[in-house]
């Protein structure tokens, strides 16, 4: 909706309101004009290049903690993190599967939140009002 979500500039461009990119929940690393997540007033080559530095930082972390990443990427606010298949997190190995005890999916769901956990020190935007 014009005047709350967008307005016009100058040259008849579309450029999204502060609001509306807040309503939107994440930082697309475009350095848009009004951007509530720490990129406005950036060149999008700026905000590229920040965001490549924080995936080298997440990179360097999760090589750092046994878990090297296959693919390591950023899109329109969704993180793709693939481990390595024989990826291990330095943390002590819990004993075996017994009856009753968590098995491979188990350690999988674990590898899956360390991974999750590292991510959000490393890429979450705060909102900077």
């Amino acid at each position: 909706m014009r005047g709350r979500d967008y307005e016009l500039d100058a040259l008849g461009r579309w450029v999204f309101t502060r609001g509306h990119l807040l309503r939107r929940g994440y930082c697309c690393f475009l350095g848009c004009r009004h951007c509530p997540h720490g990129q406005a007033g950036r060149t999008q080559a700026q905000a590229q290049a920040d965001l490549a530095q924080r995936l080298r930082r997440l990179g360097e972390r999760l090589r750092a903690e046994g878990l090297p990443p296959l693919r390591l990427g950023y899109r329109n606010g969704v993180l793709h993190v693939s481990p390595a298949a024989d990826a291990a997190p330095n943390v002590p190995a819990p004993p075996g599967p017994a009856e009753g005890q968590p098995g491979p999916l188990a350690d999988r769901a674990v590898l899956q939140a360390r991974l999750l956990a590292l991510a959000m020190t490393e890429l979450i935007v705060r909102d900077v009002r």
